[in-house]
């Protein structure tokens, strides 16, 4: 098989920690490759480091989502075919993948249906509670992540997670243990990045709580709650020249600066919706 000039690109030649920590620094602040800060860029650069990894191999192969290093989809049949292993498309649409895999003497048929993705959690928002929720409300009625929307999307997060499987079924070493982007960002939910430890929050006067309760006319227990469900995740919450502009609307070097960026406004459920615009458009 021809090597073509990227596929023979090596890794650069870093000999020390603090090397690798200024390599990792570098690649935090060029926003390309979805590192939020130095030590995720650590990450990536020890990896390519300890892995004989360029960091066009690892562009091509990989993403970094909720500290975690995921493979593509393409990139895990790439590594099918590679160790000598098959596969055939049977149906790729918004409302099924299936996929046949052969690597040995390991075979099999791989599906997701649109259908029984409505019957797990991961496709709606919120934390795990919330999403169990959603699934005791009718269908028409929860909110779905808007990854799994649009029947292009939609299409594309089956694919994603029938390929994991069957890859991971036949020849778990074509993925080395990783995840697709697609699965990893329904993660994020479940995995709440790890903060600094707070103070003990004074105790609440109920009493006077209570009281003030009763004053307010308007007093509704429920208003957070609804408030947070009318919040627009699609949309830049930040104050500013982009304020309240579709996520959608903007290139993906923005998106990724918007990764990074921290403000009280910004959730984890906006950069959830970035990440998988950011998906949409490199597909």
């Amino acid at each position: 098989m021809k090597e073509t000039a990227l596929q023979t690109t090596k890794p650069l030649p870093l000999t020390s920690i603090s090397e690798v920590s200024t390599a990792g620094d570098l690649l935090a602040k060029s926003g390309m490759f979805g590192a939020r800060n130095p030590a995720e860029g650590f990450v990536i650069a020890a990896m390519c480091q300890q892995a004989g990894l360029s960091y066009i191999e690892f562009m091509e192969k990989y993403h970094f989502f909720h500290g975690r290093i995921s493979m593509r989809a393409d990139a895990m049949l790439a590594n099918l075919l590679e160790h000598g292993g098959s596969y055939k498309i049977i149906k790729r649409t918004p409302d099924a993948a299936s996929v046949q895999m052969k690597y040995g003497a390991a075979e099999g048929t791989f599906s997701f249906t649109w259908e029984e993705a409505l019957a797990e959690p991961f496709i709606y928002r919120g934390g795990p509670s919330e999403q169990e929720k959603q699934l005791e409300r009718p269908v028409e009625e929860r909110n779905i992540k808007s990854k799994y929307a649009t029947p292009r999307s939609r299409m594309q997060m089956l694919w994603a997670r029938v390929v994991s499987d069957g890859v991971r079924t036949v020849c778990p070493i074509a993925v080395s243990g990783h995840y697709t982007p697609e699965e990893v960002s329904d993660f994020g939910d479940e995995q709440p990045k790890p903060t600094a430890a707070e103070p003990e929050p004074e105790p609440i006067d109920v009493s006077s709580r209570q009281a003030e309760l009763v004053e307010d006319d308007d007093a509704n227990p429920f208003r957070m709650e609804e408030e947070a469900e009318s919040v627009n995740y699609a949309v830049c919450p930040i104050p500013g020249p982009l304020h309240e502009k579709a996520w959608s609307d903007m290139p993906a070097q923005h998106l990724e600066m918007a990764l990074g960026l921290e403000h009280p406004a910004m959730t984890e459920d906006h950069r959830n919706e970035i990440r998988s615009i950011i998906l949409e458009k490199e597909s």
